[in-house]
């Protein structure tokens, strides 16, 4: 039996940013052409939120490859605005609202190429929806077959002064660096208190998702531990200080390892180095924080 060409997300631009308004440009592709793709999404999705995502008080919008025609999420995450088949993109299009975010479908605009879907869509943000976001794209084929809902970025569309209830991403700090960092900080919280707080990701990479380069560390709230993945992200190494063919974290001295709590708040401080011979563009740095109930911020860029 021969294999169907797969589907998948590309990329999306901006990354990163903050705004009550933004143009977002996101390239969906089907390795099997381009007719073989059929819906793509694009989510701004508040947090925290769970992992699978629930799309309430969300802006997730639709569109029809076959229709030519776009949805926009309803206020419940449960239905839509907009027809079945969506409403025009281009000439004839209107604007699709909620009470979070609205998209002009007129001044969307949308590309081809021989194997990919490129949408341009301008999203308007209404004051309700505040903190930090992520931002992620999701693709279904016309045989079906889904791709996962992939985070790329963050926005932030009105600045919050206290943390929703739940896990939140406190300062994440990193020195000044030209390719890798040496140094992280990160304060992670819960408003319910730290040790409701299950883990939190740190990822040290090219992006979320794939690239060469990655170091993936984590603090485990019931042990108090710090601990390194190994290249394959299937289990932790062993040793001290910890490493892989990536990088190693550990004490430094003067710069030690430690996890310390307080509060509502845990911080984090993981001296680390890289190797030089794998690093060659500019990595950033992500933080993700899990709780015991199953709630999480998602990952959150370092400034």
């Amino acid at each position: 039996m021969t294999a169907l060409a797969q589907n998948s997300v590309v990329s999306l631009a901006p990354l990163n940013g903050s705004g009550t308004s933004a143009t977002f440009t996101s390239v969906y592709r089907h390795a099997g052409g381009v007719t073989e793709n059929y819906l793509t999404y694009l989510l701004v999705l508040p947090t925290p939120n769970i992992v699978q995502y629930t799309a309430t008080g969300s802006c997730l919008v639709e569109y029809n490859r076959i229709s030519n025609g776009m949805r926009l999420i309803d206020d419940a995450g449960t239905g839509w605005v907009g027809p079945l088949i969506g409403v025009p993109v281009g000439p004839g299009g209107t604007v699709l609202s909620n009470s979070h975010c609205s998209v002009n479908t007129a001044a969307v605009q949308v590309s081809f190429t021989a194997t990919d879907i490129i949408t341009v869509i301008p999203i308007n943000f209404t004051s309700s929806i505040k903190g930090f976001m992520g931002t992620f794209l999701q693709t279904l084929d016309v045989h079906g077959v889904w791709t996962g809902m992939t985070q790329f970025g963050n926005w932030t569309a009105n600045p919050i002064s206290q943390p929703k209830p739940g896990p939140y991403n406190g300062p994440i700090t990193v020195p000044a660096y030209t390719l890798s960092p040496n140094l992280v900080d990160v304060y992670a919280g819960h408003t319910a208190g730290f040790n409701q707080l299950l883990m939190v990701n740190i990822l040290i990479a090219e992006s979320i998702l794939g690239g060469n380069v990655r170091c993936h560390i984590v603090y485990l709230g019931g042990s108090n531990e710090i601990r390194l993945l190994n290249d394959a992200g299937t289990g932790f190494v062993t040793g001290s200080p910890q490493g892989n063919t990536n990088c190693v974290i550990g004490n430094r001295p003067p710069e030690l390892l430690y996890a310390v709590g307080t509060g509502n708040e845990i911080h984090l401080h993981i001296p680390m180095e890289f190797n030089p011979a794998k690093v060659n563009q500019r990595l950033s740095v992500w933080v993700n924080t899990f709780d015991t109930s199953g709630n999480l911020t998602h990952w959150q860029a370092a400034p």
